[in-house]
């Protein structure tokens, strides 16, 4: 029964040390995190758009990456005027692949006028 107990406290550090994603950003395993972009939420308005675009990264003795994350590209492709505030959201998986979304909240860029929708028809029988 002696032998035992430190076999179980070194499978129980390994599993720990495994599965340290939920409770620091470098999990071996798996992790998940979110962090906000900006830390000043004085009078910040409740967003009514948001939009998010991700980079990849796969790394395995090289560093490979795609996509975007850039906040002003994503304002524009989504139809945000204003930004409001933003957050970054990092997954990481084995330490060999990450991403990177990046999530923006503000207001949207409100809708054109269809053509003609401010011209005034008047029939010419009633004079309205």
């Amino acid at each position: 029964m002696a032998t035992r107990l430190p076999l179980r406290a070194a499978s129980l550090g390994l599993a720990a040390a495994l599965l340290a994603g939920c409770t620091s950003p470098t999990g071996l395993l798996y992790s998940r995190t979110v962090q906000p972009l900006m830390t000043n939420f004085d009078q910040t308005i409740a967003a009514e758009s948001s939009g998010s675009s991700s980079v990849r990264t796969l790394s395995f003795y090289v560093d490979v990456q795609w996509g975007t994350d850039g906040i002003g590209a994503i304002a524009r492709d989504r139809g945000i005027a204003d930004i409001y505030y933003a957050d970054v959201e990092t997954l990481r998986l084995f330490r060999y692949f990450r991403r990177d979304r990046v999530r923006i909240y503000g207001r949207a860029i409100e809708a054109p006028e269809p053509p003609g929708a401010g011209i005034a028809v008047i029939d010419d029988d009633t004079g309205q």
